[in-house]
């Protein structure tokens, strides 16, 4: 079998002082040919699979772009219809304010467009899971964040307590504004009506501090 496959190479012939036989010649030369074209061969093959496997990899990322691009055009609709809620809220409290009659709602509506406002910062927006070691999860409302405090055995909090808290911790600069407006509300709707023109004037003020803040960032 060695021989055999000397007498193929012209090397052998060299070496032994003989004519190359032209069949010989022929078979190595064709040879040669086989083996660039399998060496050809396999390099296609080998590009192709890389070249799929990148499709694939584009594929994807294409798709993971296609998701954050939807998510993102969800969030900021949501933004908007919590922003487009508040102003609506807002012209009735100034509606109201401009009569110069029911200051009480005056104060409440100075209130509701004020939630809006935060909650467009709020959420969605990622936090650690309430009574977790170190988990985090993305809420997209406070409804959303609310249930899990409850779910994890926190059922004092109501949500107005919830969100009091979140402005707290992430909104500290307009804290005292909104649980101003939060005051003023629960007083007029649950404890006393006769609200003075001053306090409602000043929840109007108020309002216009948050929606400034909050639309600024």
């Amino acid at each position: 079998m060695q021989v055999a496959d000397n007498v193929l190479n012209p090397s052998y012939w060299v070496g032994v002082k003989q004519t190359i036989p032209d069949e010989i010649i022929e078979a190595y030369e064709q040879g040669k040919k086989e083996g660039k074209k399998q060496l050809l061969d396999n390099q296609k093959k080998v590009l192709i699979e890389r070249f799929s496997d990148n499709l694939k990899k584009a594929k994807v990322v294409s798709e993971k772009l296609a998701r954050n691009l939807k998510a993102l055009i969800g969030i900021t609709s949501g933004m908007i219809r919590k922003v487009k809620h508040a102003e609506h809220n807002e012209k009735a409290c100034k509606y109201l304010a401009e009569s110069g009659e029911f200051s009480d709602w005056v104060v409440t509506t100075a209130f509701y467009p004020a939630i809006h406002f935060v909650d467009s910062i709020l959420f969605p927006k990622q936090y650690e899971v309430p009574n977790s070691t170190g988990k985090f999860k993305t809420y997209h409302s406070l409804d959303e964040y609310a249930r899990d405090c409850q779910r994890r055995g926190d059922t004092s909090n109501t949500f107005h307590k919830i969100r009091i808290e979140l402005v707290d911790e992430i909104l500290p600069e307009i804290s005292a504004e909104f649980r101003l407006l939060s005051d003023n509300c629960k007083t007029a709707r649950y404890h006393n009506y006769q609200v003075s023109i001053e306090v409602a004037n000043q929840s109007c003020i108020t309002l216009d501090k948050i929606k400034s803040l909050c639309r600024g960032i």
